[in-house]
């Protein structure tokens, strides 16, 4: 199992890095005419901007508001002491051991504006349609610089282990700094199945706002062994994103056996030019004890494309344990070449909030 995780996760990696584009799939499409080192060469320079991009992410008014706020250094959090100062006496007016055993948040119950002072460490209330908060944006701020509004809150009744609760179908958080949106979260649609064991979503559909970036999640129950799954990431370019599609044995989720994940396929995604398209027969390769590199091989399918034409395959080596990239003229070299680099660079431009990670 431990082989098969490690495999797995590397196929993950290599996907995530090499892959690229948003643009429609093309298995009939001949090879463009392009050398092998003008294809390495154009996943180098995708990989670049890639690494641009997510330098703005990080750049962006959301994660530079979020570092001041939770004083982030090299992956830890300083100001956790001055925010749990803050935020406690907002136990006076939303009241969580209520939720708890009603099993039900009370919207209607809570609105209002809840403002702090920074003078006396005390929060108060006036009115309103809506459930705001008003607080200093960081430690450093002496003002209410920073609003954090919840509105169009819905809920429905569903079925968890046998307990009834109401869980959000849908709802809008946004977070403003000095008058700019920097955050969103809007839960667009959320249907629960009436599966008394365990409620699996019908149907998901979330947009995350993290300035300048928008984070889309769709997901939908097709059938009751089929699901299908999509997350991107955008600004005026795909930063990166994932289309899966998942196919079960059994509809019996609370007593799925490893066999019964039948099938997941998919496109890895990321910048605008690369997909790596999969076809992976997850529930045979999890039945084999010890998977030799030619039944890794045969159970899990991936093509590398540029623009939508084929320049590659992924496979498993057992001799370099690693994933290998086999070009179009049927060279092949460790895959390790593109994710290694690129992971390490991630590290840098994340630091503040990750720290170091990074371990080849």
């Amino acid at each position: 199992m431990k082989k098969l995780i490690k495999i797995f996760g590397l196929f993950t990696v290599t996907g995530l890095i090499m892959s690229c584009s948003d643009s429609p799939n093309n298995s009939d499409a001949e090879n463009p005419d392009t050398t092998v080192e003008e294809d390495m060469s154009n996943i180098e320079s995708s990989l670049d901007n890639t690494i641009e991009l997510m330098g703005n992410l990080e750049d962006g008014s959301f994660s530079t508001a979020m570092k001041s706020f939770l004083g982030m250094s090299a992956g830890e959090i300083t100001s956790e002491d001055w925010i749990e100062d803050v935020f406690t006496g907002m136990e006076d007016y939303i009241d969580i051991e209520a939720t708890e055993d009603n099993r039900r948040f009370d919207f209607n119950a809570h609105r209002g504006v809840y403002s702090y002072n920074p003078n006396n460490d005390e929060w108060t209330q006036s009115s309103s349609n809506n459930i705001t908060l008003q607080f200093p944006s960081s430690e450093n701020s002496n003002s209410n610089d920073m609003t954090a509004i919840l509105s169009n809150y819905a809920d429905a009744q569903a079925n968890v282990d046998g307990d009834s609760y109401f869980l959000p179908t849908q709802l809008l958080l946004e977070v403003e700094k000095s008058g700019e949106r920097i955050f969103a979260f809007d839960l667009k649609n959320l249907v629960y199945s009436d599966n008394p064991d365990l409620p699996v979503p019908n149907i998901v559909d979330v947009e995350i706002f993290t300035a300048p970036f928008t984070h889309t999640l769709k997901y939908n129950k097709n059938s009751s062994t089929e699901f299908s799954f999509s997350f991107k990431v955008e600004n005026d370019d795909l930063l990166t994103g994932i289309d899966l599609e998942l196919k079960l044995g059994s509809d019996d989720y609370a007593n799925l056996e490893e066999e019964d994940l039948e099938n997941l396929s998919g496109s890895l995604m990321l910048t605008s030019n690369f997909t790596i398209d999969f076809d992976f027969e997850v529930g045979t390769l999890l039945t084999i004890d010890d998977p030799s590199e030619n039944q890794i091989n045969s159970l899990f399918n991936a093509e590398v494309k540029y623009k939508s034409f084929v320049i590659g395959q992924l496979e498993w080596s057992e001799e370099n344990e690693d994933v290998m990239i086999i070009y179009k003229d049927g060279t092949s070299e460790s895959a390790s070449r593109y994710y290694e680099d690129f992971v390490e660079r991630i590290e840098t431009v994340f630091f503040a909030f990750s720290g170091d990670w990074v371990d080849f």
